[in-house]
């Protein structure tokens, strides 16, 4: 039985607002992780840090860092803003990323990925866990790393049970990850294909896990961790409200509708992906914030139909 659900960071949808309106109008989610927090050019990005002002009980940041004193000035940074968990990124499998050494391209570089577990046992005042992929070439790297790891105080690792180089197509690794499992002596949190209850049970019963992490397989059923649990899904109304305080803060941050429309485009890539695909195409052809909001309100009026 899957006890623990917990948010995947992804760039562009999962931000802070996301983040506290998903919460507050469906939940399920145990823990919560921002996108993660790199440098740029040796400073750090204006809108990672507006992302982790406000520290949440169930908030761990991610920080991508692709060498020790990365991490270090990573970790100073985010602990002088009152964090005292942190997700360290070896598993982001995006081209430009890995290109430079950083996210699952440290699976390539063991001894990278070894120095800064160890620095990470230099920090005692910070909890640390670790999302990972099983290989950047192929799945068998992890175990490259894997006594590093087990020698690392680690609240839990995350797997997503593919290499680096498939992003996110072809199979999963079952066998790998069952060794991976067998042979980590943290928590272990799987990541991979999670869209259906049916998926979290199959994996939650054949496996020894503490739970599991979902993230585009929420976007596409925002019930799925109630679904999960066993609670009681939320009607369409709640999308509404979540939707219209989304805009509506969104509004507030941007400099006009035209920003606030295609920040909320690509989320429509993966909601409700029953709706009919005319409808979807005025959202996605729409440039002006009452086009928008036409498209969707007409999206809702069927979805309310269908549920009632």
């Amino acid at each position: 039985m899957i006890t623990e659900i917990h948010l995947a960071p992804l760039q562009g949808f999962t931000d802070a607002i996301f983040r506290q309106l998903f919460c507050k109008y469906y939940g399920g989610i145990d823990r919560c992780y921002t996108p993660f927090i790199r440098l740029e050019h040796g400073n750090f990005r204006v809108r990672d840090i507006r992302d982790i002002e406000s520290p949440q009980d169930n908030l761990s940041p991610q920080i991508l860092p692709g060498s020790a004193s990365e991490f270090n000035v990573l970790v100073d940074k985010i602990e002088s803003l009152g964090y005292t968990e942190i997700d360290i990124n070896m598993g982001c499998p995006f081209p430009p990323v890995m290109a430079h050494g950083r996210g699952c391209a440290l699976l390539n570089i063991p001894e990278k990925a070894i120095e800064i577990l160890r620095e990470a046992r230099q920090r005692p005042a910070v909890r640390f866990s670790l999302k990972m992929r099983l290989g950047y070439a192929d799945t068998t790297q992890w175990r490259q790393i894997i006594d590093a790891v087990n020698d690392t105080e680690l609240t839990h690792v995350t797997v997503h049970a593919r290499y680096g180089k498939q992003q996110y197509k072809g199979e999963c690794d079952m066998e790998q990850f069952a060794d991976f499992v067998a042979a980590c002596r943290h928590k272990v949190i799987y990541n991979g294909d999670i869209c259906t209850p049916a998926d979290a049970e199959a994996v939650g019963n054949r496996f020894a896990i503490g739970g599991v992490m979902i993230g585009r397989g929420l976007l596409a059923d925002l019930n799925l961790p109630r679904k999960i649990k066993g609670l009681e899904p939320c009607n369409i109304d709640c999308f509404r409200q979540l939707h219209a305080e989304l805009v509506e803060q969104l509004t507030q941050r941007m400099d006009n509708d035209r920003q606030v429309v295609d920040r909320m485009k690509p989320y429509w890539e993966y909601l409700f992906p029953t709706v009919d695909h005319k409808m979807r195409k005025r959202i996605k052809k729409s440039n002006k914030m009452s086009e928008y909001s036409a498209a969707v309100a007409e999206i809702l009026h069927q979805l309310k139909e269908e549920e009632s």
